[in-house]
């Protein structure tokens, strides 16, 4: 879904609980699609504006000290023709999003001006896309933002929920198989060790989540 989203040039808000993998999904789709890691904005409450675009700063050019512009993670995204990741980006202080919100829309070829690089201007490359997460504010989030809904308008939305039971035991089965596909643990823990501890995972989350958890 992510893939076929950013193909089209539209961008991907993933939302879930903590630990449901929307940032690891995120990772995944560019590395699948494009075979290059994401550049990504951690959210928190005391993000600044330096952070996501980049400041001037001291550094070395040509061996000589000088004042040099130092790109944040949307600027390096673009530079290197990757996807932009906002993580937990409900987080994020609503001044500092809405200056954001103003490159949400941009598509391939369009001119984004960087203001903390003297108004510099960078073409929007073939690769770059865009995707956010979030966890939903809730009485385990309490200190999460809902977030504008002209922010919401701009994203296609991606519930994320916990992987199945099923599908989180063959996942960890074979993420410990060999490249002869061989597994170098006992007939009774892959049957019997992993599926115990495949079902308190379950219970965990469902206890996290605040549901009830019966375990015979």
């Amino acid at each position: 879904l992510i893939r076929g989203t950013w193909g089209r040039g539209e961008k991907v808000l993933a939302t879930g609980p903590t630990g449901s993998g929307k940032t690891e999904l995120m990772k995944y789709a560019s590395r699948s699609l494009f075979g290059l890691d994401p550049e990504i904005v951690s959210g928190h409450e005391l993000l600044t504006m330096y952070e996501v675009y980049g400041k001037m700063g001291g550094g070395i050019k040509d061996g000589v000290a000088t004042i040099i512009f130092k790109a944040g993670a949307a600027v390096r995204a673009l530079q290197r023709n990757v996807p932009l990741i906002i993580d937990e980006i409900n987080l994020i202080p609503n001044k500092v999003l809405m200056r954001m919100k103003a490159d949400f829309n941009v598509r391939v070829g369009n001119r984004v001006t960087v203001q903390e690089d003297s108004d510099r201007e960078l073409i929007v490359p073939d690769r770059y896309s865009l995707g956010a997460t979030e966890n939903v504010k809730s009485e385990k989030h309490p200190d999460r933002e809902r977030l504008d809904p002209s922010v919401v308008r701009v994203f296609e939305p991606l519930p994320v929920d916990y992987m199945p039971v099923n599908e989180l035991y063959d996942a960890m089965v074979a993420s410990m198989m060999d490249f002869k596909g061989g597994l170098k643990i006992s007939p009774n823990d892959a049957r019997e060790v992993l599926q115990e501890l495949c079902l308190a995972a379950e219970w965990i989350q469902s206890a996290y989540q605040g549901e009830t958890v019966y375990i015979n």
